[in-house]
């Protein structure tokens, strides 16, 4: 059975207008992004109904309460960058939001090493002999990819041409395969050029000398967190959407995109068991491209539903370790780079919001990327929370006797996957896609992007800016804009 679900608001709305009262504005995901754009469409008196998959609003960026703890799926810190963008995250934390140090570190060997790693540290205490091939390494990669003019054919050429491999395998390498569950040869390298695009050799001595360099991603200083958890950025927003008369549906799953000729009419869900029929005069589509492309019916061509099958992502598990302990570390995360560690990195979020865990306990968040549907996804709780523990005893000082409870939080689809196909099947989804006149998909997972919460955020913001201007672009222009944004981002120093 189909329920024809008609929300009225009393509000002008673009596009068609039904006996019943205007059409809404459909968002599609409730993380940073579609929270953000239903925000600037519901203030500008648009009707708008924001669907959600999950129970809980904030995506992979969520925060969930087991008991009197409140656990991110592994904190996520806000990169302030002085813009419109992070004032309307102050707002709407709704609490006053510090400047934050980020305290983070490292593990090589059996050593904890400062992250950024500073170079009289390395000097100091690894090998000599491992320094010694770090320095010839890098001389010698520069000098031969000078004479041979070698293509950036994936992520581990890009890296061992601009730093030689011993330094790239010790920075990148090994952890990159870790997250990703592929050889770096296999990753294209534009992930390379979006995480570490200002990276380049003055850079990188820069930092090792211990000094700030160019700021990107991986090299963050300050950042803001709620003492409550980054849920309460999303729950505000939330808030401010329903007091200007937007809607947020939870628990909901996408199920199909229903379009007549060019335009879409309206979006099927299924909620509480019931599929529902939610007419629409607009979508923006934050849910991954690949799910969204193959949910509109009717379908499009084979070509592109074999692309879109085929975009690929990492899921992810979180494994909570409760400690009866006040405090159990000084730093916010610790990564995991040898190869000894299955996981990826471990953190405390109290140390980020104090009021995430009670005064006399705390939980240690250890994070790890998988396949949905391997072995390690379906893995029982009581399995992860004995690997957690494992990893744990390699770290030296744990109180693992004071460990009390633990409780697992899984992800599906948490990361898109930049194998070295991804932006060929990207291209030939985006050609369709422009197709459809009232249809625009944004954000990390809707533009296949590896991006923070603030660049998360503002794609959330242009999309509806371009929604409410008085001549939309086309979604052909505005995919063509939206690549220019990534490109923005990303052009700089040229390594």
């Amino acid at each position: 059975m189909t329920v024809v679900l008609d929300i009225a608001v009393p509000r002008r709305p673009p596009g068609p207008r039904s006996e019943e009262g205007p059409a809404p504005i459909l968002v599609l995901g409730g993380g940073p992004c579609g929270l953000a754009a239903a925000d600037a469409l519901a203030g500008a008196g648009r009707p708008v109904l924001l669907i959600e998959e999950q129970p809980f609003i904030g995506g992979a960026a969520a925060s969930v309460r087991h008991g009197e703890f409140t656990c991110d799926f592994g904190p996520h810190a806000y990169h302030i960058k002085g813009d419109r963008v992070d004032a309307l995250v102050r707002e709407a934390a709704g609490e006053p939001l510090e400047e934050k140090d980020i305290n983070q570190k490292l593990i090589i060997g059996e050593k904890l090493f400062s992250y950024p790693l500073v170079l009289w540290e390395i000097v100091r205490r690894l090998h000599p002999l491992f320094v010694l091939r770090a320095m010839f390494d890098f001389v010698v990669a520069n000098l031969t990819y000078k004479i041979f003019k070698v293509p950036d054919d994936s992520f581990e050429r890009w890296g061992v041409k601009r730093f030689g491999f011993t330094l790239y395998h010790l920075c990148f390498g090994q952890y990159t395969q870790r997250v990703w569950g592929v050889h770096p040869t296999q990753i294209s390298p534009k992930l390379a050029r979006q995480k570490l695009h200002k990276l380049n050799l003055v850079d990188l001595v820069w930092k090792l000398l211990g000094g700030r360099g160019q700021e990107q991603a991986t090299y963050w200083r300050k950042f803001h967190y709620p003492d409550g958890g980054i849920g309460r950025v999303w729950e505000g927003l939330r808030r401010r959407i329903e007091s200007k008369g937007g809607r947020v549906m939870t628990g909901a799953e996408v199920v199909a995109l229903e379009r007549e000729q060019d335009e879409i009419v309206a979006v099927h869900c299924r909620h509480n068991g019931v599929e529902t029929r939610i007419p629409c005069s607009a979508v923006i589509s934050t849910i991954p491209v690949g799910r969204m492309a193959a949910a509109l019916t009717p379908a499009l061509e084979d070509e592109v539903l074999l692309a879109a099958r085929d975009m690929k992502y990492r899921s992810l598990i979180v494994v909570n370790l409760v400690f009866d302990v006040p405090r159990v570390i000084d730093q916010h995360w610790i990564y995991l780079l040898d190869p000894r560690f299955r996981f990826n990195r471990f953190s405390e979020q109290k140390n980020l919001g104090s009021r995430c865990a009670p005064a006399d306990k705390t939980v240690l968040s250890f994070e790890l990327t998988c396949d949905l549907e391997d072995g390690v996804w379906l893995a029982g709780d009581d399995v992860l929370r004995q690997r957690a523990m494992e990893e744990a005893a390699k770290f030296p000082g744990l109180p693992l006797e004071k460990v009390c409870g633990c409780h697992v939080q899984r992800m599906k689809r948490a990361y898109p996957m930049y194998d070295l196909e991804f932006d060929r099947r990207l291209e030939r989804i985006f050609a369709d896609l422009s197709r459809v006149t009232n249809l625009w998909s944004t954000g990390r997972h809707g533009l296949f992007l590896n991006t923070d919460m603030h660049d998360t955020i503002e794609m959330g913001l242009l999309a509806a800016e371009n929604l409410l201007a008085d001549e939309p672009q086309p979604p052909a222009a505005y995919y063509d804009r939206s690549a220019g944004y990534v490109r923005r981002k990303m052009a700089t120093v040229k390594t």
